[in-house]
């Protein structure tokens, strides 16, 4: 067992209180300081704005690493238009005291804007995550630079660019953890 309080679980989320996204099926993205053990888990869960239970996974403590940890929603996961969703993410801390755990949480909102789909299109992928940006569509602008930075690890463009986006957020420091 370790003390899974002593560095914070951190939900790569700007600080208002939604964020938006034109994605259906989005990614969300977390910084998981932990390097978790078989008995242990964590549990992503999202709702709707009447609580109901949207979905519901959880992944093994064994599954994962410490760093970037990356959960997208399955494509039969569709969030509706001009809905707000609240979203949990739970670490257990420890498997024999199921009440010691830590969670981050926050709400996402799918904005419906046939406009923004017809543009993005037209956008070389490395300028996406600052087209979202500039539209202040936060989850697509977090994942676009974290795509791209995966897909091109050595591009000083996608490193400036997923630096710039956790600057943003005050989260500066976290901009050389380990990636998915």
């Amino acid at each position: 067992m370790f003390d899974c309080r002593s560095t914070p679980l951190t939900a790569l989320v700007p600080d208002s209180s939604t964020g938006f996204t034109l994605a259906q099926s989005p990614s969300f993205w977390f910084y998981l300081p932990y390097s978790l053990t078989d008995r242990q888990s964590i549990e992503f869960v999202l709702k709707d704005s009447q609580d109901n239970l949207v979905y519901s996974q959880t992944i093994s403590g064994s599954d994962t690493t410490s760093g970037m940890l990356n959960l997208q929603l399955p494509e039969s996961i569709a969030l509706d238009a001009n809905q707000t969703y609240e979203w949990y993410l739970l670490v257990q801390c420890d498997a024999e005291n199921q009440e010691r755990f830590v969670f981050v949480n926050g709400a996402i909102r799918r904005l419906e804007r046939p406009d923004l789909q017809q543009q993005i299109a037209a956008v070389r992928p490395i300028d996406r995550s600052n087209f979202y940006t500039t539209e202040n569509i936060w989850y697509d602008a977090l994942d676009s630079a974290a795509t791209q930075l995966q897909a091109t690890p050595q591009s000083s463009s996608a490193r400036q660019n997923w630096e710039t986006m956790l600057q943003s957020i005050g989260l500066s420091e976290l901009a050389s953890e380990s990636m998915p």
